[in-house]
């Protein structure tokens, strides 16, 4: 998936530079763009297995980055954590409540200037509608 050269990165890039596209021709605020870490184990002394995802989550990040995207980075964070079993438990690889908090505060953190921003625009006037 991860191979530049693969189908799957390329259409990966082709959806990213879709969702852009779609952003700007609506003067929307750039696409948020957060790659969700996860997984047991020390960020700031990643393993093999932890290594792997960081450096895929930085090449997602960067891709999105060149479409335009507003990229939201979680590793500081994480790395901040320690050592963390990052799972809702042994069976179940979803992210853990204090997973799911780390995206919510990093994410807020990044977006709420941007919806500040939004927010300040002029509301446009509504178009007439033409009599029937």
């Amino acid at each position: 998936m991860y191979d530049p050269a693969s189908a799957e990165w390329k259409d990966f890039e082709k959806a990213l530079a879709d969702i852009a596209a779609m952003c700007r021709v609506r003067s929307l605020a750039a696409p948020v763009f957060v790659p969700l870490l996860q997984g047991s184990g020390d960020f700031g002394r990643p393993d093999e297995s932890l290594a792997n995802i960081m450096r895929w989550c930085r090449q997602a990040s960067d891709a999105a980055r060149r479409h335009g995207f507003v990229t939201v980075s979680l590793e500081e964070a994480f790395k901040q954590e320690g050592y963390q079993d990052r799972s809702v438990n042994p069976w179940d690889g979803h992210p853990s409540a204090r997973c799911n908090e780390i995206y919510a505060e990093e994410l807020a953190a990044r977006i709420a200037p941007i919806l500040r921003n939004v927010a300040a625009r002029p509301t446009p006037s509504p178009r007439k509608q033409p009599a029937p």
